[in-house]
Parts: C-alpha cells; structure tokens; sequence
C-alpha cells in the first residue's frame, strides 16, 4: 500500500477521523475531503469534533494550494462551532499543517495541531471536556481515487 486516505465516525457520531496513512498525494487529499463533504456532509455538521490523525504518514505531497483548496472546503461547510485537532508527528507535515490552520481560520473553529497525542488529550479535556480516541471508529469512507 503505498498510501491510505479514510474517514471513520468516533463516538457514536460526536467526531469524525481522517486518518491519512504513507505517502499522500496532495490533489487526493483534496478531492477525499471534497467527497468525503458531498456524501457525509449531514453526519459532519451533526459532529462535535473532527481529528485528522497523520501519525502513520510516510510523507505527503500536499502543497501550498493543496492546502488552500483544502481551506476553501472548509469554509464552504458553514460551520463555526468545530473542534479540529490534527496530530501529526512528521516536521514537515506537522508545519505543512499549521499553514492550513492559518488558511482556514476564517472557519471560526477552535483548533490546533499536535506532534504527540499527550498534548492533544490536554487539549481537548480543555475544550470538549474529555480525551478522544484516535484509535478505532466505525468506516465512513475508504478513500479509492477513480482512474
């Protein structure tokens, strides 16, 4: 496998996970979380948090406009009330990462982007009032880019 994009619904509905594993082609990246919208976007707005989890993340090819069209999904979800962490591990990634929280602080969101899942506990028993668990959920969609 030389790459994964998934998207899995965590407790019972109240998050969701991208989980994005090896080495991510950025224009998948895009078109995943632009499906991912159309096909789930009911079960997104429902949700209370969102957790991209990058841990098992090879490398990526995400670039500046990756990024930026990225942003703009975001934008277009009409929501202002998410709480967003994104755990990444990797340096460039993880930098990568905060230049899209920039692009999508228009959002409103509350979020932040981690280099390890203890500080992302503290985190989110700051802001929802518990840990989550980036382990596990329940399949949404197995991310296979039509050819």
């Amino acid at each position: 496998m030389s790459h994964r994009i998934a998207f899995y619904e965590l407790e019972d509905g109240r998050g969701i996970k991208l989980l994005g594993a090896g080495r991510v082609p950025g224009q998948e990246l895009v078109a995943s979380n632009q499906v991912f919208q159309e096909r789930f976007g009911e079960r997104f707005r429902g949700a209370e948090f969102w957790l991209s989890d990058y841990r098992e993340l090879d490398a990526s090819e995400v670039s500046v406009d990756h990024s930026r069209s990225i942003a703009n999904i975001a934008m277009g979800t009409g929501r202002s009330d998410l709480v967003l962490a994104i755990l990444c591990t990797r340096q460039l990634e993880f930098a990568m990462t905060r230049m899209w929280e920039g692009q999508a602080a228009p959002t409103g969101w509350t979020m932040a982007v981690f280099n390890d899942p203890a500080s992302m506990d503290d985190w989110f028993v700051e802001h929802l009032g518990r840990t989550v668990d980036p382990d596990g959920g329940t399949l949404l969609m197995d991310w296979v880019p039509e050819r």
